[in-house]
């Protein structure tokens, strides 16, 4: 069963750039690691400084090892997370046809 979620972060004016950045630099080799089927950040068209990523894994495992990845430890911690004011993790289940 695919492991799915958003996580929405709100930033302070002055971050937003460098979370923008960030997120941009985050999604080419998360979208390389092995179980993941998507990854896409996104900003609000209404308001530039809050963030939405996408992201599916193959299962709960890979997600795991995502976290551990040299570049979420780059632009994650050493930029996303220190920059968020506000943070909102959503999990998602998937509806397959009857």
């Amino acid at each position: 069963m695919p492991y799915c979620f958003t996580v929405t972060y709100t930033v302070a004016e002055e971050s937003r750039e460098a979370v923008a950045d960030a997120l941009r630099a985050i999604t080419t080799p998360s979208r390389a690691e092995p179980g993941v089927m998507d990854y896409r950040a996104h900003v609000s068209p209404e308001d530039p400084c809050t963030f939405m990523v996408y992201e599916v894994y193959d299962e709960e495992a890979s997600f795991a090892k995502h976290r551990e990845s040299e570049h979420f430890a780059k632009h994650f911690h050493g930029v996303v997370a220190p920059a968020a004011l506000t943070r909102t993790f959503v999990a998602f289940s998937a509806l397959e046809p009857d």
